[in-house]
């Protein structure tokens, strides 16, 4: 009769192998972000303290 999915003496056993216990490390968690430079639209955004919702009129205003 095989172990499976039971636990004997504090050891995990599937299909009569004893099995460790690891937590789920995910292949997204693993990836290195590199910080990608503003674009240039996107740093005059910043610079004006404008929001992809703002009216075309505020943009005008705070150009100017």
């Amino acid at each position: 009769m095989l172990k499976h999915g039971e636990e004997v003496g504090g050891i995990l056993y599937k299909y009569d192998l004893p099995i460790e216990n690891l937590p789920i490390t995910f292949r997204s968690q693993l990836i290195v972000k590199e910080e990608v430079p503003l674009t240039a639209t996107e740093s005059l955004f910043e610079a004006l303290e404008l929001d992809k919702d703002t009216a075309y009129e505020s943009f005008i205003i705070k150009l100017n």
